[in-house]
Formats: structure tokens, sequence, C-alpha cells
């Protein structure tokens, strides 16, 4: 293959087919004449109908190259995950077939040293030649730090057999861009440490979290505006977004939306689904280039949904319908609700408190001063007499790992009393 031609990668099922289709359009709009990509699309279950979509996307300059996946390695893992779910060994969500693909590109692509990951919910709107020239020899990938990860200090992810893993944000990348070293990856048996990772784990972001795990410290930084997560422009106030992520680079949000060379639709909000101020318009305008041209888009507005979730915010009500007057708990989570029962009690009395604890113990203790008490680890758990521990989270799936953890604590299920 001609040394200027560039490895790019996509993954994507039958539902994903136009976006990712737009996506490569804006990648190839957007390019060098003197470059040429060949744009690999791992196919789950597409249609020949949409493979054939795909193809037309064909040029001399851009290569399609289309892998047909059987879902053998997803299948073989997540068998090993319903057999150590029987077994009682792990508890945590169904691994998806892009999960398992995403983290196993560099056996996919065996042939191939360095590649452009892309999530398919995202637009280039720019020359993006220079990544593929940047040195990444001694990372396994150059990535990008996103805005509302930039200037906070810890993340927290979820292991069965660890419980959690602090990264620090500022070390903390959106895995929706991600210049991928294949050749290092492979000498150190990455995808291998991966796997066995999601086998054994409970992460909010099934494939993102452990990837911040395995490539923490082994990772070159780029800037954010190869990875700009786009819906930040309207659900968060452009002049403190500003202040707080950007040091007041920005005039305004068309002078932020020129700056950026990657559009990231990330979250539940589709520019192909919803009319959303400053972003529909960018992916629009490669949408009326591809192959779906002719094809209404029926877009809605998302005020509805948006102000329905407003709404849907509840002060937490401490639950004496499950907890008797006077008793001693101990409460799991140091969060808004945990803090609102915290408040609660100590205006009522209604039950003394013994312990409040949260992973995160010491960065509450520095940082919030709401407190009357320390927030301790929940290892001290153990030190203390209780009648009842509260676990102050809404999440169903977070509260089941804590009730797990809590468990191999010593604390009987009888004591342990949950919101949902």
């Amino acid at each position: 293959m001609d040394k200027n031609t560039f490895h790019v990668i996509y993954i994507t099922d039958d539902n994903y087919v136009m976006p990712t289709c737009v996506s490569i359009v804006s990648l190839i709009k957007n390019k060098p004449a003197s470059m040429k990509y060949c744009v690999n699309i791992i196919a789950d279950k597409v249609s020949e109908k949409n493979k054939n979509i795909f193809r037309e996307l064909h040029s001399k300059d851009c290569e399609i190259n289309i892998i047909d996946t059987d879902g053998a390695f997803y299948k073989e893992l997540n068998s090993k995950f319903w057999q150590s779910l029987k077994d009682g060994k792990t508890s945590r969500q169904y691994i998806s077939a892009s999960v398992t693909l995403k983290l196993n590109i560099s056996n996919i692509l065996k042939n191939v040293d360095k590649v452009l990951y892309l999530d398919s919910d995202l637009i280039i709107n720019k020359d993006i030649s220079e990544l593929f020239e940047l040195d990444i020899s001694s990372f396994y990938a150059a990535v990008a730090r996103r805005p509302g990860f930039i200037n906070k200090p810890l993340r927290y992810t979820f292991s069965s057999l660890r419980y959690s893993t602090g990264i620090p944000n500022n070390c903390y990348f959106n895995s929706g861009v991600m210049l991928l070293n294949l050749k290092k990856m492979r000498l150190e048996n990455v995808t291998e440490k991966l796997i066995d990772i999601v086998r054994n784990a409970f992460y909010p972001f099934i494939d993102q979290d452990p990837l911040n795990e395995v490539f923490l410290g082994k990772v070159l930084f780029v800037s954010y505006i190869y990875n700009f997560n786009a819906h930040v422009l309207f659900l968060r106030d452009f002049q403190k977004l500003n202040k707080e992520e950007f040091s007041n680079k920005y005039a305004d949000e068309k002078d932020c939306i020129q700056d950026q060379k990657i559009f990231h639709f990330s979250g539940i909000y589709k520019p192909w689904k919803y009319h959303l101020p400053w972003i529909t318009d960018i992916f629009l305008k490669y949408y009326y280039v591809s192959p779906y041209k002719k094809e209404l888009l029926k877009l809605k507005s998302p005020m509805p949904e948006l102000i329905k979730a407003e709404n849907a915010f509840k002060e937490w009500r401490f639950p004496r319908e499950k907890i008797p007057k006077d008793k001693l708990i101990i409460i799991y989570g140091a969060g808004s609700i945990g803090l609102s029962f915290y408040f609660q009690l100590q205006d009522t009395s209604y039950c003394k408190i013994a312990l409040l604890v949260d992973r995160n113990y010491e960065l509450i203790n520095k940082e919030n001063g709401m407190f009357k008490i320390p927030v301790s680890s929940p290892e001290e758990i153990q030190n203390h007499q209780y009648d009842y521990v509260l676990i102050a989270i809404e999440r169903a799936w977070v509260v089941e790992v804590v009730k797990t953890y809590l468990n191999n604590l010593g604390v009987p299920n009888e004591k342990i009393i949950t919101l949902v």
C-alpha cells in the first residue's frame, strides 16, 4: 500500500450505517489532495444493501474495506461471562459485540501497525492529516481530553474485583477518537489485558473505562479539538464553559465551533434525530452530500425531553418506612442523596449516624465542608456497630455492585437498605 495511504477504522451495525456513512463522507471531504485513506469498516451483521452504500464511497483516493465479523470472539467472551455469573463470581452488564470488537482491533487488523479509530457518531470538519504524522512509537495511542473532564481531579471506574480504580480526570480520555499503535499493542498483549478486565469487571463505560485503565500513562494527549464533545454547546452555559474549560479562549459559540476539527455527538441527543443549536447544521452539511441526501430527516426539538428530565429531579426523603426511629445507621454515599439524608437526620434526629462512607472519601473531605463529620472509607464499616447500612445511590446497577461489596465486608443483606 502507498506510504501516503493511512488507515482509519469504524465499527457499525445496520442501525448505525447512516451516521457512519456521513462520518466517512466528512473524512473524505476534508482530506488533502495528496493523502489517501483506507477506511476499514468492521461490519457487525450489516446487510448487503447497506454494504453497497458504503461501497459507493470507494474511490482511487479512498479505499473502502468491509470486514465482516461472525461475532465468535464476542460470543466466547459472553459465554465466559455467563458462566462466571452462574458461579457467582461476578455481576455486571451484558457485553455487546461493538464493545468486544473495539477492544480487539489490534487482532482484527493484523497487518496494520497504526490506525485511527473513529466512533460513528462524529463529524470531521477540517483537515486532520497532522494526526497521522504523530510519533506514537512509545505510546499505545494518541487521544484527546474532552471538555467536562479536563479540570476535574478524579474519576472512578468500578470493578467487581477491585471495586474502584481512581483515574485522574486530566488523564481520562473519551475513546471515540484514538490513533492506535497496533504494533505496540500486539507486542505487549494489550487486547488480552483489556479482555481480562472486561471479563471480570463492572464499569459505567464498559469499553472506555478499561481502555483508560490499561492505557494510563501510555497515551500521547492531543488537543480536545480532535474530539470535541459537541453537545456541551447546548447543554451548558457557554460563558461558564468557556471560562472553566477553555480559559476564555473563545469570543462566542461561533468562534468555538470554527476552531474544532472533530465534533463528537456523544450522548443521547443525536443531530440526525433532534434539531440541536449549532450541532445539527454541522451534521447536515455532510448529510446532504452523502448517499442519503435524498432521504428527509424528521428532526424534533429536544426541549420537551429536557424539560421532562428537569422536572423528574426529586428531593430525596429519608426512607422512614424502611428504617425504624432511633436506629444506628451508616450512610453509604456522600453525593447529593447522601447529603440530603445527612441534613434531614441532623434536623430531625430520627436516627443516629454511626458513619458516613464513600469510596471517594479523601477528595470529599478535602473539598466539601458540608458535613460536620468526616467521610470515611467503606472499609471502616467493619470496625463499627450499626443497625442498618443505607445505600444513598439511585442507579440500580451501582447499587448491586455496592451490595456485593458490602457482603464481602461482612454486612448481611437484612441490614442493607436501598432506594431501588
